[in-house]
């Protein structure tokens, strides 16, 4: 996604919401990132949302090392098993259009629901397995054989979102609110690509190590984040 078009997409709809009742803006926070959105109140129970967020991350996936440590016995006992974990280096960038439903009038707690047009992807490099080299497909190969081990992650465009939040930026009387959001987007199985520097190594086994990735990876992203909102 250009960000400049995504720029120039919310100071249109921030002057907009400048000048219209009902209409609030939000600054978001995460671990990961961050993002904007324009609330506007729909009826007394329910809200649309404008949101474009912007995410990274880097490291290595906790569960995936976990998982190969607990594999190591397979490794000793000469049993090749793909579970090569990788450095991560992703990024997202999500502009969503949502809808908020708050079971009390007076409430602020309330469920969520989007579709959002999604530019995420993640540039993989593999590690080495705890005892050394790498796992692919069923056979284990050195260091040296492999050379470098990375590839691409590329998830789907459209992502479907559900969590539940708090805070009700567009409701009676209110100027500055907090606003909070937990959920989780729906990116689908990632396509792969995937490739090996060294010469020593099958393209076999490269292109079944690809097929595990595309298969095993979480289809599921995580949303966290809180963050600051103004009523006009």
């Amino acid at each position: 996604m250009n960000n400049n078009v995504a720029i120039i997409a919310f100071l249109t709809l921030l002057s907009t919401a400048s000048h219209a009742e009902g209409m609030a803006v939000s600054a978001h926070v995460s671990l990961e990132g961050g993002g904007v959105e324009v609330t506007k109140k729909i009826s007394d129970k329910f809200n649309a949302r404008i949101a474009y967020r912007q995410y990274s991350y880097q490291g290595t996936d906790p569960l995936a090392t976990l998982k190969q440590m607990g594999n190591i016995w397979t490794d000793l006992l000469g049993i090749s098993k793909s579970d090569n974990s990788y450095d991560h280096n992703g990024k997202q960038q999500i502009l969503s259009v949502m809808a908020d439903w708050y079971p009390s009038e007076e409430g602020q707690s309330r469920l969520s629901v989007g579709l959002g047009y999604n530019n995420s992807n993640d540039d993989i490099v593999g590690r080495e397995l705890p005892l050394g080299g790498y796992n692919l497909g069923t056979s284990h190969y050195s260091a040296a054989q492999v050379g470098t081990l990375k590839g691409t992650l590329k998830y789907n465009s459209l992502a479907p979102y559900l969590g539940f939040g708090w805070g009700n930026p567009v409701a009676k009387n209110k100027k500055w609110g907090f606003v909070a959001d937990v959920g989780m987007i729906y990116e689908g199985s990632p396509k792969v690509t995937l490739s090996a520097s060294g010469t020593g190594v099958s393209q076999a086994d490269v292109a079944a190590e690809r097929a595990r990735l595309e298969k095993d990876t979480w289809t599921w992203s995580p949303l966290v984040s809180v963050g600051l909102s103004y009523q006009w």
